[in-house]
């Protein structure tokens, strides 16, 4: 109930006057269509999905532009020019390009893949001029760029086809990665001295026996015994 502020009368929530004294009475209440004096507080979980990306490209964006401008600014303080720097905030760039892809562009696969094996391959290109010669960017760095683009793209084409067949999935990223490195072996032998395979024998021993036992469950055991009820997954 409202109430006259000098004589500390309660009145009717209709009156407009006090009838002792005559004041007007201040009424406090709020109509329902009244707009609010002060804005709703802030509530992250109601804004789109594409704000929030947003926000969070735009703390990614300054946390890198500070650690590249306190990068720059120690090298030139000591040193009075840009040497080791130089590839400290060529990394920065790279990570910054890889959150802006991921960021933007995450229910597209492919342009997340493609656009990091260009980022990574110009990042490796700045490593290669910054050491003052370009001797290992196209026979060693470049092949294994392309060779983890495309093994990553196989890897991402395959769990969508083999989504309701994780055996199968895991098997294939198994053999995947023995072939993966079937080729890295290759690639850096050849690169010192001849070509010739090495420390692969090793990964594969290990990891294709593991596919086989997958793939060998898919076909021959999963209808037998299930491992789900027995591992209670």
């Amino acid at each position: 109930m409202p109430y006259c502020s000098q004589c500390g009368v309660e009145v009717d929530k209709s009156v407009d006057y006090c009838p002792l004294c005559g004041l007007p009475i201040q009424k406090f209440d709020h109509s329902p269509g009244e707009e609010r004096a002060y804005p709703e507080r802030f509530r992250f979980d109601t804004i789109s999905a594409r704000q929030k990306r947003l926000i969070v490209w735009i703390v990614l964006t300054s946390l890198h532009t500070a650690s590249f401008l306190v990068v720059l600014s120690v090298n030139l303080i000591i040193t009075g020019r840009i040497t080791w720097a130089s590839y400290a905030m060529a990394g920065i760039g790279v990570s910054w390009m890889y959150w802006t892809l991921i960021i933007f562009f995450i229910k597209r696969f492919i342009v997340v893949i493609i656009g990091n094996f260009l980022v990574a391959t110009g990042f490796l290109v700045l490593i290669d001029v910054f050491d003052g010669s370009m001797d290992w960017f196209l026979t060693l760095g470049l092949p294994i760029a392309a060779m983890v683009a495309g093994t990553t793209i196989l890897i991402a084409l395959a769990s969508r086809l083999l989504r309701n067949r994780p055996a199968l999935l895991w098997a294939f990223v198994f053999f995947l990665a023995g072939v993966f490195c079937i080729g890295l072996d290759l690639l850096i032998s050849g690169y010192r001295s001849t070509v010739h395979l090495s420390w692969s024998f090793i990964v594969m021993g290990s990891l294709y026996p593991l596919s086989l036992m997958l793939v060998m469950y898919h076909v021959f055991i999963r209808k037998r015994i299930d491992l789900e009820r027995i591992f209670h997954v």
